[in-house]
């Protein structure tokens, strides 16, 4: 390994702890995202990027799947939402 700086930094400790749990859903850790941070800063000569959590992109996931949905011959459609409240209450039934 190179040879490394040292960075301390001052954090909230509650900010600390949920960056932490954050990071490691990422396999990171504080020291691995702040280098990544800054090698991608460097980079592109600004803030370069946006990370979210994982769990957070079911909305992209959602519109892709509507999108879908909305173009499939074969997708089961509704004239009006008590077709689909049966539905879903006929599966219900057909699950117990």
């Amino acid at each position: 390994m190179a040879n490394m700086a040292t960075l301390t930094l001052k954090l909230d400790p509650e900010i600390k702890k949920s960056a932490e749990a954050l990071f490691s859903d990422f396999g990171m850790t504080i020291p691995d995202a702040m280098n990544l941070f800054l090698h991608m800063a460097l980079l592109v000569r600004g803030i370069p990027f946006e990370v979210k959590h994982p769990t957070l992109d079911e909305d992209a996931e959602t519109r892709r799947e509507a999108e879908r949905l909305a173009y499939d011959p074969n997708a089961k459609r509704y004239k009006n939402f008590s077709e689909v409240l049966d539905a879903i209450h006929a599966e219900d039934a057909d699950d117990v």
